[in-house]
Parts: structure tokens; C-alpha cells; sequence
């Protein structure tokens, strides 16, 4: 169990490393499937599914990533706008919003430290 949720873990770090809200959402996930087995509460075949259907949900949305020709970053702000889908015409707009956001992110947010 230990060792598919540290292969997991590293999946969804490597895949997701542009959007952290999918990446925080999945690791919770795996992550409350481990305590579970950790705590006795469930066994490792009654768990084992669920890190399954992690990797699957992880590989739809690499996919979706592809599909939408958009970068991590704008997938990330694509789905935040994609909340308020009810004001918007199509999902096209919301697209061409999320990439201008990151574009323009990109190129005027300098990090001082």
C-alpha cells in the first residue's frame, strides 16, 4: 500500500506540477485512502480501487490538459472560470480568458524576496 501511494504521490507531482488546486485535491485523496488502511479501518483490496480510480481521474485530466492545447497554469485558471459558466456564451471564452490571464501573469508578475 505504501509503496502504491508513494507511486501515486510522485504521478500526480510530475503530472500536475502547474496546478496546484488538482494536485492538492488528488494527494488529499490518496492520502485519506492511506490512513484508512493505516487505521485498520479497511484493507488493502477494499482500498486498492481507490488508488486506482486516483490514477485514472489523474489520467483524464493530463488528457483533458492535451485536448484543451492548454498549459497547467491555464487549465488552473480555466477551471476557476469555468465556475461562473452560467455568465459566460461557450466554453471558448472561458479558454481564451484563462490563457490571457497567464500570459499576461507571465509576463508582469515579478516575485521579489
Amino acid at each position: 500500500m505504501e509503496l502504491a501511494y508513494k507511486l501515486l504521490d510522485d504521478a500526480i507531482k510530475a503530472r500536475l506540477k502547474g496546478n496546484i488546486s488538482k494536485q492538492k485535491s488528488f494527494q488529499e485523496r490518496i492520502e485519506k485512502t492511506l490512513s484508512k488502511y493505516h487505521g485498520k479501518f479497511e484493507d488493502f483490496d477494499t482500498l486498492y480501487p481507490e488508488f486506482e480510480n486516483v490514477a485514472s481521474d489523474v489520467t483524464a485530466e493530463v488528457k483533458r490538459t492535451e485536448e484543451l492545447k492548454m498549459t497547467d497554469e491555464e487549465i488552473a485558471f480555466y477551471d476557476i472560470i469555468m465556475m461562473g459558466k452560467g455568465y459566460l456564451e461557450n466554453d471558448t471564452i472561458a479558454q481564451k480568458i484563462a490563457i490571457d490571464v497567464t500570459d499576461y501573469l507571465k509576463k508582469n508578475l515579478k516575485l521579489t524576496g
